[in-house]
C-alpha cells in the first residue's frame, strides 16, 4: 500500500506491505527515533538495516545534500527499498547483509520484515537464505567511502558482530539506532564500547529495544 509522508518540505510517497512497516514510519516521523542535533550537516550517511526506506526518507529530507548508502539484506523489504527511493537523489541502496565476517550467511527473513535477522532461528514458515555479508571495513571500501558523518544501526542483534570489530568507530560523527537486548549477548557492554567515542543516550523503555543516538566526543 502506498503512503505519503511529509517532512521538512519534502513530499515521499512510500510502499509498505503490512502493519510492521507501517509501525517504522510511525516511530520515525511521528516518534522522531532518529532525531539529533548534530553539530554540521552531514556529508556522508551509512543506513544499516534500511528496511523499505522509511529511514532514508526521513535523513533525504533533513540533510538533503549528504550522500545516503543503505544496506538491507533482506530480498523482499529491498524489493519496496528500491521502488521507494527511486524518487530521491543521492541515494544508493545494496541487498547484502553488514556483519562481523565477509562471507555468504543464513539469513531468516522474518513474517515482519523488520524482525529479519542473522540472528534468527528456523521455524515453520522462517527458513533461512542465504545472503552476502560484508563488515563495514569492506563496504566502506566496496562502496568508496573514506568516512560516515552518520551511522544509523538497526540490524536486529547483528549489531553484536558489527559494533566491536569495526576499528573505525571513533571516527564516525555520530550514531542512531537501536540495541536489541533480548538476542545480544551483552547489550551493556555495546553501550558501554559506544559511550567510549559517543556522547550516547539510551532510552531502555522496551524490554527487545534500546534506542540510541549519540555525537561523536
Amino acid at each position: 500500500m502506498p503512503v505519503t509522508v511529509v517532512e521538512h518540505g519534502h513530499v515521499f510517497r512510500l510502499v509498505v506491505a503490512d502493519a510492521s512497516e507501517l509501525e517504522v514510519l510511525r516511530e520515525i516521523f511521528l516518534e522522531r527515533e532518529y532525531e539529533l542535533a548534530l553539530p554540521s550537516e552531514p556529508e556522508v550517511i551509512l543506513d544499516l538495516g534500511s528496511n523499505v526506506g522509511a529511514s532514508i526518507a526521513f535523513f533525504r529530507a533533513r540533510y538533503p545534500r549528504a550522500r545516503i548508502v543503505g544496506i538491507e539484506p533482506d530480498p523482499r523489504a529491498f524489493d519496496r527499498l528500491r521502488t521507494n527511493v527511486a524518487q530521491m537523489h543521492g541515494v544508493t541502496v545494496v541487498n547484502i547483509a553488514a556483519a562481523g565476517t565477509d562471507d555468504r550467511r543464513p539469513f531468516y527473513p522474518g513474517a515482519e520484515s523488520w524482525l529479519s535477522s542473522l540472528r534468527g532461528q528456523e521455524a515453520e514458515g522462517n527458513k533461512p537464505i542465504e545472503v552476502e555479508a560484508r563488515t563495514l571495513e569492506s563496504l566502506l571500501t566496496e562502496l568508496n567511502l573514506d568516512h560516515i558523518d552518520l551511522l544509523k544501526i538497526d540490524v536486529e542483534g547483528a549489531e553484536e558482530e558489527i559494533l566491536p570489530g569495526f576499528a573505525g568507530l571513533g571516527s564516525v560523527g555520530a550514531v542512531v539506532g537501536e540495541i536489541h537486548p533480548d538476542v545480544v549477548g551483552d547489550p551493556e557492554g555495546l553501550v558501554r564500547l559506544l559511550d567510549e567515542h559517543f556522547e550516547l543516550v539510551v532510552e531502555r523503555a522496551l524490554p527487545d529495544r534500546w534506542r540510541l543516538r549519540g555525537v561523536a566526543r
